[in-house]
């Protein structure tokens, strides 16, 4: 399932219309080299939404988005849905498009056109793999060193220990990347492993609770860096309290 739901566009700035987005993590139906998103719109204006659309702008680096169908009719206060696809050609840099609002007010139809840029995480450009021991052992042997980034965290956070720390890391991993957890390894390193959405390249995970250390190994070095940095980041921070 997909994570809570993040702000793409205020109503400030959206003339009255709140975007919201998720990453679902589910097969894009564009193809394989697509990330799959759902975006929520929400009329928080006094009058209806006439017709709302997107029109792309041209890409860089490969990147690509393959637009919504036009939404019509969006009332006061109501949420409609649709789906976006994007081939972010496995790079965190931003795609860009433009949402058209058409409203029927008092004064008569007004048109808005409001340009929007969309990031994403590197952890939201990868789909889970299984893998056996000897080949995640390769695999991490062939990207040692400079395809290597480690981030520490320090302490246990809210003194967890054993089982309960591993589950902790485990949500706190899965939080920030979608990858296919593995059994440890017998020195207790918990393991996970990915590819990269659109070029299939291998993403491994290592958390060491012992040692308090996160190790991301990929051919993207900037990435390696941001996963790690975030993963330690959730691990330190500890489960948070359920709100009610």
């Amino acid at each position: 399932a997909g994570g809570p739901r993040l702000v793409l566009c205020n109503q400030r700035k959206c003339g009255g219309v709140q975007i919201e987005y998720i990453f679902t993590r589910k097969p894009s139906m564009f193809g394989t080299r697509m990330t799959a998103l759902r975006l929520f719109f929400t009329n928080a204006g006094t009058s209806p939404v006439k017709s709302l659309s997107m029109r792309p702008l041209p890409g860089e680096h490969g990147q690509s988005v393959h637009a919504f169908s036009e939404m019509a009719f969006i009332p006061p206060g109501a949420t409609a849905e649709a789906p976006l696809n994007v081939d972010f050609a496995d790079r965190t840099s931003p795609v860009k498009f433009e949402i058209v609002v058409e409203r029927t007010t008092e004064r008569g139809p007004e048109r808005a056109v409001y340009p929007v840029t969309l990031a994403a995480p590197y952890g939201e450009l990868l789909r889970p793999v299984a893998m056996a021991e000897s080949v995640f052992q390769a695999q991490a042997d062939k990207m040692q060193g400079l395809m290597e980034c480690q981030a520490s965290f320090a302490g246990t956070p809210g003194g967890l220990q054993g089982e309960p720390l591993a589950q902790w890391i485990h949500q706190a991993v899965l939080g920030c990347a979608h990858l296919q957890p593995l059994l440890p390894a017998a020195d207790g390193t918990l393991r996970w492993a990915g590819e990269s959405v659109s070029q299939g390249a291998a993403t491994l995970v290592r958390v060491q609770p012992a040692r308090r250390t996160v190790l991301v190994s990929s051919d993207n070095l900037v990435a390696n860096s941001e996963l790690a940095e975030a993963i330690a980041e959730r691990i330190q921070k500890g489960p948070q309290p359920q709100t009610a």
